[in-house]
């Protein structure tokens, strides 16, 4: 088939796909096109060939959605915020369409209009960022965050998912950085040693850590930096470094040197605090994530005699917060720090009907053991869940499944493979990441024909 890279095309945007990329057809070949909503019309030019499928982007707008609007961010081109540029009523319906068109067409099933839930805030809304920083050809300094898939650094002066705080004191770093002529990384010349920065704040304290990362132990400096920074924002509770040498961006590898404090912060979602420190997951939007907690709990109708089943624990945030409407719940996780986090955290919050074990979530019966399991809640990563998993779960017939996905794609995978089994009574989203991409859906599952 000849190629027709750099062909242009006049389109229409029929939809709109998991990527937030426009979706058009060219005869029958489907075309994802950056930038472009349904019923935009655009003349469009290809730039990367699939099978089946290509790629575009658009060289010229004939006809533009009623919903765009000045974008909320300056990094477009790193592609972390693609529905910077709409009203956000919009973007919610999107992410609902986009959560439909996934569960209809792998399930063949019809749905109803599905709710969709906000957080508290959609500006600065992230607990936490990690940042990049990079020199420039006049030798300033900046941070940005990287284009996907490359070591492109785009740089950020303002982003919607980030608090003005964290700019101002990651300016300020940079700026300690420059005066203490610290060598900046840079990944592409494979050179240099200041990677960037990670920085957490707790909603609830409204304390702040933040975690330097580099390839090298400036001990002296870093020390000056810490003292710097400390004094100028008081509620910064704790300065570490995470010494790697590697020139990866991975920021859970390495070895912690904790400058001053403890490199740990407590964190209270729905009705548990947590302590987290700077290597453990949480959700990075405290009071969206509390409402999908809440919900997912509710929609189980849990009963004081019931034993739970939380796979893909955690550091126990869903384990945690329904424990106290329940006789027990047993926590599965293959993390053995997220685990051992899930202890402390029941210890500190007085919880003691919980069981916590560092396992493949395939093996929960090692923990279970013959306990009879009422509610299994499941909350896997982006690549959902394993066949075996899958497999022991359709085994086993628990009554009542909640299902808690980032992904559409996986969860109506997933959800395809359960519905041997199962049906959906539920199903309602939550946008934890406004302008991005990203959305999580609860999914409430019942066993057919139940005795």
């Amino acid at each position: 088939m000849e190629s027709i890279i750099n062909n242009e095309y006049k389109v229409t945007c029929i939809g709109i796909n998991n990527y937030a990329k426009g979706i058009t057809k060219l005869d029958s070949l489907l075309c994802f096109v950056d930038d472009l909503y349904p019923g935009e019309e655009a003349i469009i030019k290809i730039t990367k060939e699939e099978k089946n499928l290509v790629y575009a982007k658009v060289i010229k707008y004939l006809k533009r959605s009623p919903h765009r609007i000045d974008p909320v961010c300056d990094h477009e081109d790193s592609g972390s915020c693609p529905l910077n540029n709409i009203s956000y009523e919009y973007e919610l319906e999107l992410k609902k369409q986009i959560i439909r068109n996934n569960l209809e067409h792998t399930l063949n099933i019809n749905l109803n209009d599905i709710d969709i839930i906000s957080g508290d805030k959609i500006k600065g809304y992230r607990n936490k960022v990690t940042v990049f920083f990079k020199k420039d050809k006049d030798d300033n300094l900046y941070f940005g965050s990287f284009k996907e898939k490359t070591n492109d650094l785009i740089k950020i002066n303002s982003c919607v998912q980030i608090d003005d705080l964290f700019i101002e004191i990651i300016d300020r770093l940079l700026l300690s950085i420059k005066n203490y002529n610290l060598k900046i990384c840079d990944f592409n010349l494979k050179k240099g040693y200041i990677k960037g920065v990670s920085i957490r704040k707790s909603e609830y304290t409204n304390k702040i850590n933040l975690m330097i990362l580099s390839r090298k132990d400036y001990h002296k400096e870093f020390d000056l930096i810490a003292k710097e920074l400390s004094t100028i924002y008081p509620n910064i509770s704790s300065i570490s470094v995470l010494i790697n040498e590697s020139f990866d961006t991975f920021i859970y590898n390495g070895n912690e040197c904790i400058l001053f404090g403890t490199g740990e912060i407590e964190e209270k979602l729905y009705d548990v605090i947590f302590r987290v420190n700077n290597m453990s997951f949480l959700q990075v939007n405290t009071s969206c994530a509390s409402k999908l907690y809440k919900d997912a709990i509710s929609l189980a109708h849990l009963e004081e005699n019931y034993n739970v089943l939380d796979l893909y624990s955690g550091a126990g945030g869903i384990s945690l917060n329904a424990a106290k409407y329940v006789s027990h719940v047993f926590g599965v996780e293959e993390v053995y720090d997220s685990v051992e986090n899930a202890k402390y955290n029941a210890i500190r919050n007085g919880i003691t009907n919980v069981s916590f074990k560092a396992a493949d979530a395939k093996d929960y019966r090692s923990l279970i053991g013959d306990n009879n399991i009422d509610v299994v809640f499941i909350d896997p990563p982006r690549s959902g869940m394993k066949r075996e998993v899958i497999d022991k779960l359709l085994e086993d017939e628990f009554k009542t499944i909640i299902y808690i996905s980032c992904d559409p794609y996986t969860l109506a995978r997933d959800l395809k493979l359960l519905s041997s089994k199962y049906e959906i009574n539920h199903v309602r989203a939550f946008n934890m990441f406004p302008r991005t991409r990203h959305v999580e859906t609860v999914c409430l599952l019942t066993l057919k024909n139940q005795k």
